[in-house]
């Protein structure tokens, strides 16, 4: 993802940071229905035991980096509702 790119995604989560919750969740339109929200959970617990079992290795930024790195819109937006 080009420099520009990035720089940009920032400042949309910067922007979203001052946003109160109700008008967050409003900008994200339809809640996941079940299924949806079963899968992201089953992501999200996937990679939480991925990087867990890889604790000897590096540490969990390490892993996380890793799998995700910061050059793509995917690695940004984690690392951004990591913090």
């Amino acid at each position: 993802m080009p420099v520009d790119e990035r720089l940009a995604a920032i400042r949309d989560l910067d922007a979203a940071l001052d946003r109160d919750e109700a008008t967050a969740l409003a900008a994200l339109g339809t809640p996941l229905d079940a299924a949806q929200r079963e899968r992201a959970l089953r992501v999200g617990r996937a990679l939480v035991r991925g990087a867990r079992a890889r604790v000897d290795e590096r540490s969990y930024l390490d892993a996380f980096l890793a799998e995700f790195g910061l050059d793509n819109a995917e690695g940004i937006a984690l690392m951004c509702l990591a913090e």
